[in-house]
């Protein structure tokens, strides 16, 4: 994930005069997003996926502080440096590991099902056909395991941040 409001995947064609219109309405609320975020810290686009927003924030920002920081707390189990700086990068891959694509085996038979001639094979009962059925309840069952998979990844890492809250700072 990308913080940069001004992302150049959010455009239409260049190409086709049809789609200039709506190129500089994106255009100009990409100003109006930088001026929020300079001025409040964050700006409306992040309010659709707040939680997204607030761990790559969190991930990026002490990454950067394990990367380039010089300081640690000193005592107890972070003594040196390099005992700080793992369990800040630590912290940071389980954030990461909670905003990464994890694999499903299913998502292509899944997506098959929504394509071809028939975009929705239906029986004569107009009910799915069974095969599809049990790929669509795997595919399901599938991402709902990776999400809990990166839900507690992320609590894990929310966990190690609560017992250094006070020592993230440089």
């Amino acid at each position: 994930m990308n913080l940069n409001v001004f992302n150049r995947y959010n455009f239409y064609s260049w190409h086709d005069p049809k789609y200039w219109g709506k190129n500089l309405g994106i255009f100009f609320r990409q100003f109006k997003w930088a001026y929020q975020r300079i001025t409040k810290g964050y700006c409306d686009c992040d309010w659709f996926d707040l939680n997204t927003y607030l761990t790559q924030l969190m991930a990026d920002t002490i990454d950067d502080l394990a990367e380039y920081g010089i300081g640690y707390p000193g005592t107890g189990e972070f003594d040196t440096p390099e005992k700080w700086k793992a369990y800040l990068k630590k912290i940071v891959l389980k954030l990461r590991y909670s905003l990464s694509e994890l694999p499903n085996e299913y998502e292509e038979a899944w997506l098959a099902t929504f394509h071809g001639d028939d975009l929705w094979r239906i029986n004569e009962k107009h009910t799915l056909i069974p095969e599809e059925e049990e790929i669509r309840r795997k595919h399901l069952e599938k991402t709902i395991e990776n999400e809990q998979k990166q839900f507690q990844a992320q609590l894990n890492a929310l966990d190690m941040i609560k017992h250094v809250w006070g020592d993230l700072w440089d």
